[in-house]
């Protein structure tokens, strides 16, 4: 239950800004939409597949709506690049629960910050491809250079401390017998 409570947070703050960017799309500063990439990247890693999907839903009607709106494939480009990447850390996260402790919060560190450039980069990628604009750092590097970036990444290393499983090694006197 202490881990849901995040959880809920992260996806309500995540809905927050999808419905709010809808609206005033013009208005909503860059570092909410970083924000609100870094916590995307951050639900499978430290939540599960299950929490990060439900927070993936508001983004994928957001740009659904987008792709209507508008009439170009860059929102649903976005749609893949973060579903590929939650798959992937979503299936990274069940590999690290049975790790021990400071690799796994080390490893969940790491894999967070290169899912975040992970993402952004197939995004452009994506946009580089199908639409042929360029790919440049300052596009790629937005949300890990964002101040969201290390907020999350103190999220990440408690919700990754505090995740371990009774027999992952997590308690005095495991191991040795």
């Amino acid at each position: 239950m202490r881990k849901q409570r995040p959880a809920y947070c992260m996806i309500l703050i995540e809905l927050v800004i999808q419905i709010y960017g809808g609206i005033y799309y013009d208005r909503t500063p860059d570092p909410v939409w970083a924000l609100a990439n870094a916590i995307l990247i951050l639900m499978p890693l430290a939540f599960g597949i299950g929490p990060a999907l439900l927070c993936f839903l508001p983004v994928v009607v957001s740009e659904v709506v987008w792709y209507f709106k508008l009439g170009a494939i860059g929102p649903l480009l976005h749609v893949a690049s973060f579903a590929l990447s939650i798959l992937v850390l979503g299936w990274a996260n069940g590999r690290l629960k049975d790790v021990r402790n400071p690799i796994r919060v080390t490893a969940g560190g790491v894999l967070y910050e290169l899912g975040l450039l992970g993402e952004e980069t197939l995004y452009h990628s994506l946009i580089r491809l199908f639409l042929h604009r360029s790919i440049t750092w300052a596009k790629v590097s937005g949300t890990f250079l964002s101040p969201a970036n290390p907020l999350l990444l103190i999220l990440l290393v408690l919700c990754c401390r505090d995740g371990g499983t009774p027999d992952s090694g997590d308690r005095p006197g495991d191991g040795d017998t």
